[in-house]
């Protein structure tokens, strides 16, 4: 019970204070963390890519974090006019025919 207090408490402050207090919000997560490890408990995948690991910043998705694309060119299927044609009758598209 203790410990379950303990855990909810510092995941709730570490929100809490996400946007006033970015290094004590790091604080309270990284005792999350920490208190995780010390009861032996293994936290949710949802919960374990809320924060970093190692210092424990939480992940807001368009505000500290980034989303990287790999660069290349998408395969674009050509088709010429009769192949479209072709294609709507059979599949029946109806602003081709």
């Amino acid at each position: 019970m203790q410990q379950t207090n303990r855990l909810d408490f510092l995941f709730n402050a570490s929100h809490t204070m996400f946007s006033s207090c970015p290094s004590l919000s790091r604080y309270y997560m990284n005792e999350f963390q920490e208190t995780l490890g010390e009861y032996e408990l293994k936290p949710t995948k949802q919960i374990e890519r809320l924060a970093c690991q190692s210092c424990g910043q939480i992940s807001i998705a368009g505000l500290n974090t980034q989303k990287a694309e790999k660069e290349g060119k998408a395969k674009v299927k050509e088709f010429d006019r009769d192949d479209m044609l072709d294609m709507s009758k059979s599949e029946g598209v109806p602003w081709l025919t």
